[in-house]
């Protein structure tokens, strides 16, 4: 029992003290402009890199409200707008986000997919991602909302 306890431990060390070189997205080209293809919902996003690994944006565009009884069990699409940031890691990303929604502030995470760097023109980019998020809204429990993205765009 110790002997395996002790060669977890050895490998866990050494992967803290020799990690994996990382795929870095191109910092030359700093700021990407990207739209949302996904038919359901649309919108446009701009992105500047301040490292390697994080970068800040600002996007507009519609998304899916949780489904409400009011509408009999049908989508409700609100348009919002505001900033996120973004932290990377090789191709995947982590995003917060604080929308206004309807002139509601709201709070959302996501998580996605970069495959630029799998591009060979590294001025293209494109991006899948998911996220969900909640509205506070005049509601007694707020509304919750979600976004699916397909986008593509340009870096430079």
């Amino acid at each position: 029992m110790k002997k395996i306890l002790f060669i977890i431990i050895m490998l866990c060390m050494s992967q803290l003290v020799f990690p994996q070189e990382t795929e870095k997205i191109n910092v030359e080209l700093k700021n990407e402009i990207k739209a949302n293809l996904f038919p359901l919902f649309w919108g446009i996003s701009y992105e500047r890199f301040l490292s390697n690994n994080f970068g800040l944006g600002f996007s507009t565009g519609m998304i899916c409200v949780t489904l409400s009884q009011e509408l009999d069990g049908g989508p409700d699409f609100r348009s919002f707008a505001g900033p996120y940031c973004r932290y990377y890691y090789n191709v995947l990303f982590v995003e917060a986000d604080t929308p206004i929604v309807a002139s509601d502030i709201s709070l959302g995470l996501g998580i996605g997919l970069k495959f630029s760097p799998l591009l060979k023109n590294k001025h293209l980019i494109g991006e899948l991602f998911y996220g969900q998020g909640h509205i506070f809204d005049n509601s007694k429990n707020g509304t919750d909302y979600w976004r699916i993205g397909v986008t593509f765009g340009v870096k430079f």
